[in-house]
């Protein structure tokens, strides 16, 4: 009996720091140890997978790690908790 090819998605987001080519490794070993049974398919999350001005986030990233940081740990801070996350969500959609 022939098995059904898994469908696999990778995420990652293009900012310049090895991701691309980290999730091409990643869909490049899957294929050689499972061969046609792993269909893998590489997508942006943050360029392709979300509405502006969000999907310019990863043009961006060399600019915050400039500033050394402190954009990610306003973020984090920003959206630490569920219903920190579930108001900007619902503000932002």
């Amino acid at each position: 009996m022939k098995r059904r090819a898994r469908r696999l998605l990778i995420l990652f987001c293009n900012t310049g720091g090895g991701h691309r080519s980290a999730a091409r490794a990643v869909a490049e070993a899957l294929h050689e140890l499972h061969g046609e049974a792993a269909q893998v398919e590489l997508l942006d999350g943050l360029s392709d997978g979300t509405p502006p001005p969000l999907n310019r986030l990863g043009s961006a990233y060399p600019t915050m790690v400039r500033l050394r940081g402190w954009p990610w740990a306003a973020g984090y801070h920003l959206l630490d908790g569920p219903r920190r996350v579930a108001l900007i969500k619902r503000g932002w959609w």
